[in-house]
């Protein structure tokens, strides 16, 4: 999970030049006494929703990738076709894209979030899979 979160937020650091941040999704667009966080932001989190055993110590692991794109929402974004065109941007650098470890990312969805805290959030997510070893 480690390897596949660090391949991932590397691409989007060299591949999406408008973020300020990339990091762990640790929710801190919901924590008020979390620090300060650097926006345009894309927050990363792997989840592995479908593992089957292949063998006893091998195992086909379907991979979710979440991108949380956070930027500054009305009144404040200073320009939100800029702003939104960060997710095209994430986009373009995810899918199809794949490392020694995943098959080739696909995106599954994008998805607004709800909020009243003036930060706009979209979730876009990437499905992929891998073999895992013990």
């Amino acid at each position: 999970m480690e390897e596949i979160y660090r391949n991932v937020s590397e691409r989007l650091r060299t591949r999406v030049l408008g973020l300020e941040t990339v990091a762990l999704d640790c929710g801190q667009t919901e924590n008020p006494n979390a620090p300060a966080l650097a926006l345009p932001a894309a927050l990363v989190d792997i989840a592995y929703p479908e593992c089957g055993d292949i063998t006893c110590v091998t195992q086909q692991c379907r991979v979710v990738v979440s991108v949380r794109v956070a930027f500054r929402g009305y009144p404040e974004a200073a320009d939100p076709s800029a702003e939104l065109g960060l997710l095209e941007d994430v986009y373009n650098a995810l899918q199809g894209w794949t490392d020694d470890t995943l098959s080739c990312l696909s995106r599954t969805s994008v998805t607004p979030e709800v909020r009243h805290d003036g930060v706009k959030v979209y979730r876009l997510e990437f499905s992929t899979a891998f073999e895992e070893e013990a």
